[in-house]
């Protein structure tokens, strides 16, 4: 008579996308056993940090689109512990960042081990069906993000005699003394601009950001005071409202009047990260075309015509610091897709080129 053979358990096979969907409807339950020193506030279980810290840094979000996505403010941007989903939590706060090991423990914690084949179907059918739905809502979440973005750009005005145009001549920026018109990418929002910081709206020039095809995907931010003689006094004067990732701020199109998709081979294109570097490189060099990335992250991820070298104007950086090595990440991520890369550096001693103009001039020191 031939005994029973022990059958091993069936490891249960789930993609991570569709685990990632059962980990959001368990989102809070999950969060405090990961974090249990966290509480909750307004929508956002909130904590000091991955490690536990005490604080507020730290915020998951709870419910909409995003929920089951956090950030910690705190942490720097780029690196592993910024910002992530459910599933990326767990590989952080308990397995060094192992996501295969973040899987297991996941499926274990659901409940999903050992489940009968109809059982898992099921599941499976349910964590499929909620990432579509997840997917549209987030799509739909970012088109109205991005069509109000729009909407705030088109609603401002010319810089001309506003504050906004007093600002750039502050920062040695004065367009028509040389002649040349502002770029039509900026305006003015005369009723001002409403600022989360301060809980109020304040004066702002608006830029708008487009990607290679001229779409506009997001507009840019600058609050400045109402004189015009400087930026607002705040912690954070410059932000950008919708997804601007891979898109750019056109400041000049220089000798050639065509669109970015449509630029010559072999035309550099001098790209700054904010727009008073840009500006003062326009004036400098209006032979060019010129745009501005934002961030320096956003270098790396700009999407520009095959074929026209990336100038990039460098700011002068302490040696080692963060901004260094994100400038060297952004180089090197420009190189890999193909790119040839060069630096424009100011003297030595000057921070940026719009701290050189602001000085002397950066036309009249042979930049």
């Amino acid at each position: 008579m031939q005994g029973s053979a022990h059958r091993p358990q069936r490891r249960v096979v789930i993609e991570p996308r569709e685990l990632e969907q059962l980990l959001r409807a368990e989102t809070l339950r999950l969060a405090r056993k990961l974090l249990p020193n966290g509480m909750e506030n307004c929508g956002y279980y909130e904590i000091g940090s991955v490690a536990g810290d005490k604080g507020q840094s730290l915020k998951i979000n709870l419910s909409g689109s995003l929920k089951g996505c956090w950030t910690d403010f705190s942490a720097p941007k780029g690196t592993l512990e910024y910002s992530g989903d459910m599933l990326k939590l767990i590989a952080i706060t308990k397995f060094g960042g192992r996501l295969g090991d973040a899987i297991s423990w996941a499926i274990s914690w659901l409940g999903l081990d050992g489940l009968d084949p109809a059982r898992l179907a099921t599941e499976r059918a349910t964590a499929k069906r909620a990432a579509i739905a997840a997917d549209e809502d987030q799509a739909a979440q970012a088109e109205k993000r991005r069509r109000n973005a729009m909407n705030l750009y088109l609603s401002g005005t010319s810089i001309a005699d506003t504050p906004a145009e007093r600002y750039l001549i502050s920062r040695g920026i004065d367009l028509r003394a040389h002649g040349m018109a502002a770029p039509g990418s900026l305006k003015y929002q005369a009723d001002g601009v409403y600022c989360m910081e301060v809980q109020r709206k304040l004066p702002c020039m608006v830029a708008a950001v487009t990607n290679i095809e001229g779409r506009h995907v997001a507009t840019h931010r600058t609050w400045i005071k109402e004189d015009g003689s400087g930026k607002a006094d705040l912690k954070e004067p410059k932000k950008a409202l919708g997804k601007y990732q891979g898109g750019f701020i056109p400041i000049w199109k220089g000798d050639h009047k065509v669109s970015m998709a449509n630029l010559p081979k072999g035309t550099p294109i001098l790209c700054s990260e904010g727009i008073e570097d840009a500006l003062t490189a326009a004036i400098a060099r209006p032979q060019h075309r010129v745009i501005a990335a934002i961030s320096l992250s956003n270098i790396g991820g700009l999407v520009l015509p095959d074929g026209c070298p990336l100038i990039i104007l460098a700011q002068r950086d302490p040696p080692g610091s963060k901004a260094e090595a994100s400038l060297e990440q952004a180089i090197a991520r420009q190189q890999e897709a193909g790119r040839d890369v060069r630096l424009a550096f100011p003297p030595a001693g000057v921070k940026d080129i719009n701290d050189l103009a602001t000085k002397s001039g950066a036309q009249r020191n042979g930049w």
